[in-house]
């Protein structure tokens, strides 16, 4: 059997005294607080070569009209901005990318992401407005934290995983509603900061 970096993380939680995971929680929030998150306003314009992941990120229903993308049946008639953000996550996802879609469609988090492997395959996708890498050492590909509207509208900002098994990213913990992880993800709540 063959434990994710998050299974582990989480049974590592259940098993330490709150003043150590209180410490590996301080840890990971000090990573995400000095990662460098990049937006739509740091992706550049769409080029003829992204034709294959703007279809992967809206399972093909993004069309070009009007120098403006749209998404009638999501959005009618309103303009969806598209970035693409090169990210470096190592040797093993290589040309990694996140696609940046915006809008006002979208509700008050007016932003979703997804992350493609260097064949457009999805790795992760949701709403957020901003993601970065880890800082990270080692073989595997590094966390990714994303920020955005959480439940309630509080902000959230969430820390994914990479996990071998599915070949893509699995959600490890919120860092500023740890009641929301136990909750809604069935993880542990990482004890006191």
């Amino acid at each position: 059997m063959r434990l994710t970096r998050a299974t582990l993380i989480a049974l590592l939680a259940l098993t330490v005294t709150p003043a150590t995971a209180g410490s590996v929680y301080a840890g990971l929030r000090a990573r995400a607080d000095h990662a460098h998150f990049m937006d739509g306003a740091t992706g550049r314009l769409p080029m003829p070569g992204d034709a294959g992941a703007i279809g992967a990120v809206d399972d093909g229903h993004l069309q070009m009209a009007a120098l403006h993308y749209y998404d009638r049946a999501r959005c009618g008639a309103t303009p969806i901005d598209v970035r693409i953000v090169p990210l470096a996550l190592g040797p093993s996802l290589p040309a990694a990318k996140a696609v940046i879609l915006t809008s006002a469609c979208f509700g008050p988090q007016r932003s979703e992401i997804a992350i493609l492997d260097r064949n457009d395959r999805r790795l992760w996708d949701g709403p957020a407005t901003a993601v970065a890498v880890l800082p990270h050492r080692g073989r595997t590909p590094p966390e990714l934290t994303f920020r955005g509207w959480g439940e309630g509208k509080a902000l959230s900002h969430q820390i994914w995983s990479w996990n071998a098994g599915t070949q893509a990213y699995d959600f490890m913990l919120d860092l500023d509603n740890r009641d929301y992880d136990a909750e809604q993800r069935s993880l542990p709540v990482i004890g006191p900061l």
